[in-house]
């Protein structure tokens, strides 16, 4: 080694390797998107989101009390009835069930959900072209550590991939084509066409549907919501034409009790004669 002070000779000078002067290698390939078909998606035509907070008339305890009086409606024609007439759907992944709202359990004056005074009006309006772009649905997600995992983080992440889910079938119409691909349709979106208005929807998932891949998830969630909206209409129209016939056998009941009350005074003067 050179002492202090002293310059090195050119033949002493460390030389720079033929690696070192060639141009740096062009970086590895970018891996190409699991879901390629999900990326830069235009926006939406009609509904853009689904809303899930503060949308529930009562807390879900209500569905599965027996108490009539605790209840949201307890005229609701859905009290009396058993409840395997409401729709349900059991996938490999999950169990999804509709509930009418009314079998839902009030909010009582100490609930966190239930205001204790009246809210402030708001300063602004909403427009109504506005709140055409947001779909609304009411679910209760029952996720516990006992009967799903311990880690909180696999909990949200299944909470949060079957909303998306959810988005994708509602706003975008998604499906699932024979290769496996997602395929979108805006002609097959809107609310009205895969919700159930005025009804609450519980989520019951499995641990199968952390891994599962989105297509797959996106499968079964479009199948249940058809099964559980067919369902659900039909047993609406088969309410309404029960309310409409005991309001006709009522009407009728009134009808012949005046009949025999108008009898009776007629007859009371026959008897009296004999």
């Amino acid at each position: 080694m050179a002492p202090r002070g002293t310059k090195k000779s050119p033949s002493q000078a460390p030389r720079r390797s033929e690696q070192e002067d060639a141009a740096p290698p062009p970086p590895p390939p970018r891996r190409p998107r699991k879901l390629a078909e999900l990326s830069n998606l235009p926006k939406s035509p009609r509904e853009r989101s689904v809303h899930f907070k503060h949308t529930a008339a009562g807390s879900s305890e209500g569905a599965l009390n027996r108490q009539k009086s605790a209840r949201v409606d307890p005229s609701h024609p859905a009290v009396g009835n058993p409840a395997a007439r409401l729709p349900n759907v059991t996938t490999p992944l999950f169990q999804l069930r509709a509930v009418p709202q009314a079998l839902l359990q009030r909010f009582s004056s100490s609930s966190a959900r239930a205001p204790s005074k009246p809210l402030p009006p708001r300063p602004f309006v909403r427009l109504p072209h506005l709140e055409k772009k947001k779909a609304t649905m009411t679910m209760f997600s029952f996720i516990g550590k006992k009967s799903l995992h311990k880690s909180a983080c696999i909990r949200y992440k299944i909470k949060l991939r079957m909303k998306e889910a959810l988005r994708l079938v509602v706003t975008r119409g998604a499906q699932v084509n024979s290769e496996g691909h997602i395929i979108l349709d805006d002609n097959d979106v809107g609310e009205s066409r895969w919700i159930l208005q005025g009804w609450a929807y519980f989520f019951i998932p499995t641990l199968e549907m952390y891994k599962h891949p989105l297509p797959g998830i996106i499968s079964h969630v479009r199948n249940a919501l058809h099964q559980i909206k067919r369902h659900g209409d039909m047993v609406d129209r088969e309410w309404i034409v029960e309310s409409e016939f005991k309001s006709a056998a009522k009407g009728k009941e009134d009808e012949i009790a005046a009949w025999l009350a108008q009898s009776e005074e007629e007859e009371r003067p026959i008897r009296r004669r004999n």
